[in-house]
């Protein structure tokens, strides 16, 4: 069993472009990404925790989780009424009218020792309501970097931009 846990609350940052001049938009945080509290058996190779959307993680075998990880949820407010963003797969194809891409996330770093990377983020389509406000689910892939290093005990933070085109 490992020595360390290692606690990654993931304070996502969430930064939004919105490529149209319209009012202003806010954005609630209703729950940050977070790939919970865990410890690593060995990092010798890559090993990763998955979040989906819709909230159902994976572990690797050799992470040992301690406190749950748990999808991101975003509050968007004053956006078009009855609208779906779906999600673009990246910028060089982005969506036209109606896409949101989430995308430049950070490797994940306490500011020293190895870093943690996002190899991958996954939104759902957004769909807003008759008053323009919808929820966005955000998941991931977290991925150790099998290079052997310790990681340090403690917070490991990053962000991730999510662009919407309308």
């Amino acid at each position: 069993m490992a020595s360390f846990f290692y606690r990654l609350c993931l304070l996502f940052c969430i930064l939004v472009h919105l490529c149209h001049a319209a009012e202003a938009q806010e954005i609630n945080v209703i729950q940050d990404l977070s790939f919970g509290t865990f410890a690593i058996r060995e990092n010798t190779m890559p090993h990763s925790i998955t979040i989906n959307p819709d909230g159902s993680t994976t572990y690797d075998p050799d992470i040992i989780s301690n406190v749950d990880a748990n999808r991101g949820e975003y509050q968007f407010t004053d956006l078009p009424a009855n609208v779906t963003f779906f999600v673009g797969l990246s910028f060089s194809n982005p969506p036209s009218e109606g896409g949101l891409m989430i995308d430049n996330q950070t490797p994940l770093s306490d500011g020293g020792g190895p870093q943690f990377t996002i190899t991958t983020l996954i939104g759902e389509d957004l769909s807003t309501d008759n008053n323009g406000d919808g929820t966005l689910y955000v998941g991931g892939t977290l991925t150790t970097s099998g290079t052997g290093a310790t990681y340090n005990s403690g917070s490991y933070t990053g962000q991730f931009d999510v662009t919407l085109f309308y």
